[in-house]
């Protein structure tokens, strides 16, 4: 995709080494190359887009993260680490060129050395993770994960950086901290002898022929969520708004051989492989919730070879999928979970404030009506973004019922109040119900009731 633009780091150099940075705005993708340098703007194949078509290059863009939320398309040197007071620089979506610089908040400028191991966008907000120790001390033990929310904004002529929340602590459960996560399952056994056999074997499960000591020296320098920074800054991480996800490779398997079967790709055994373990933290509170495999995709590009550790990835909230980017090749997937509320909140063109309870507990009906509508639109957005909808397997298990006349045409009365009102939050709810009534229902026509209701809506 991108090949090196700029030398490898040297020798010393290589604990600050960095992934492969992927962003993409709904239309097209941007990519640096395995060492987080260079940028190119290729064609995504939606929206009008030619896929894979390289519209635009920056081979001199320093070492980085780049990021695309809030319309904006950004960029944070490596480098940005010893200059706490600029937090990052704005990138011209055309030209790929800086065109401005944003300030760093004054909550966030410490004085201190501090290890900037991520940078991601949920489309809206950005969430920086970042650990107040440093690579190259090696007597750091279990240093904190930390992790910043913040957006960007237009302020006299300028764009400043408004923290959302306070700042949260990525952490394991408590009987977990004390493990690494990416301990290898094979590590734990005896070590293999030198015979032949043996040799063929842990080469076709991926395994290390040397006994070593990486096991015990990343379980000692693990952070508090559980990772070593030194693998933090290689490992993919994304967010959607709700969730941070990092991609780690499966236990037994080396970063080199992750994705290569036994039997190879060819069979049926290698869409049970696990190619990939999610570790998911919440981004309000910053804890552990869940670990989630990656199997069946036989397809992609880990079981075609590409290791986990610098995989580019990156979630797109204008189409709800989540890329993935490889030397080779680009990922297209779908994205399983729920969309965030403030993504719902914007799509159904409602803020997303907590309203206070009356104090007499009195509520007029057309509020009643509206908290209970936007309620609905809530739950018809999650369905259109579910598995169910978007399968014919998924219709087939739904077994889609007969519409039922008198439900549809209440949703209908609504929907003219709402006109006639000028209601236009009320309007677009109940629009998206109406897209999962024709989704999940059946219309055969044969009444002329059924048959006006249809008339009317359209």
């Amino acid at each position: 995709m991108l090949t090196n633009i700029n030398k490898g780091p040297d020798d010393k150099d290589k604990d600050s080494e960095i992934g492969r940075n992927l962003a993409c705005d709904g239309c097209f993708l941007y990519t640096t190359n395995s060492e987080g340098r260079g940028l190119s703007k290729i064609g995504s194949g939606l929206h009008g887009t030619l896929r894979g078509f390289l519209y635009a290059r920056n081979p001199s863009l320093d070492q980085g993260w780049v990021v695309w939320g809030g319309g904006r398309l950004v960029h944070r040197p490596a480098n940005f680490d010893g200059k706490q007071k600029i937090l990052l620089n704005i990138l011209s979506p055309h030209t790929l060129q800086c065109v401005a610089s944003v300030p760093a908040p004054e909550e966030y400028v410490s004085g201190a050395a501090i290890t900037t191991l991520a940078l991601t966008s949920d489309g809206v907000y950005f969430y920086w993770v970042w650990s107040p120790a440093v690579l190259s001390d090696k007597n750091a033990r279990n240093p904190p994960v930390f992790m910043d929310t913040f957006r960007l904004q237009d302020q006299d002529g300028s764009i400043i950086a408004v923290p959302l929340g306070p700042r949260v602590t990525l952490q394991r459960k408590e009987g977990d901290t004390s493990k690494s996560l990416n301990e290898a399952l094979l590590s734990r056994l005896r070590p293999y002898t030198r015979s032949t056999s043996a040799a063929s074997l842990i080469a076709l499960t991926g395994g290390n022929t040397t006994p070593t000591g990486g096991a015990r020296e990343e379980t000692s320098t693990a952070s508090s969520c559980g990772l070593s920074l030194k693998l933090l800054r290689r490992t993919p991480i994304y967010t959607c708004g709700s969730t941070l996800v990092m991609l780690t490779a499966p236990p037994g398997s080396s970063s080199s051989s992750a994705a290569r079967s036994l039997f190879g790709s060819g069979t049926s055994l290698s869409s049970l492989r696990v190619l990939a373990t999610s570790l998911c933290f919440s981004t309000a509170s910053g804890q552990y919730t869940n670990r989630c495999e990656l199997v069946d995709a036989p397809t992609c590009s880990l079981a075609r070879g590409a290791g986990v550790q610098g995989l580019g990835v990156c979630y797109d909230a204008v189409n709800n999928l989540i890329w993935t980017c490889s030397g080779d090749w680009v990922d297209q997937w779908h994205n399983p979970g729920n969309q965030a509320p403030h993504h719902v909140c914007r799509r159904l063109g409602i803020q997303a404030d907590i309203q206070e309870p009356p104090q007499d507990n009195l509520v007029a009906c057309p509020e009643v009506i509206s908290q209970l509508m936007r309620h609905v639109g809530f739950s018809c957005c999650h369905q259109l973004t579910s598995d169910l909808l978007n399968t014919v397997l998924g219709k087939i298990l739904l077994q889609q019922p007969n519409i039922d006349t008198r439900h549809l045409g209440c949703v209908c009365d609504i929907l003219d109040s709402a006109v006639s009102t000028q209601d236009s939050r009320l309007t677009l709810c109940v629009l998206i119900v109406l897209q999962v009534i024709f989704k999940s229902f059946i219309f055969k026509n044969e009444s002329e009731e059924e048959a006006a209701l249809v008339k009317k809506t359209r």
